[in-house]
């Protein structure tokens, strides 16, 4: 099973993959976007980088 995700959101950002029929939002991005929200920074924090 493949769990393919496309988009994250929180109450004042969004983020979605570029092409979400195709691909999805990769490892990397994910595991930092999980890290800044356990520390309960806004996904705002990750889309600034």
């Amino acid at each position: 099973v493949a769990i393919r995700v496309v988009g994250v959101a929180d109450s004042s950002s969004l983020l979605v993959a570029d092409d979400v029929r195709a691909s999805g939002l990769d490892d990397a991005l994910l595991n930092d976007l999980c890290s800044a929200k356990s520390a309960g920074s806004p996904l705002s924090s990750l889309l600034a980088r």
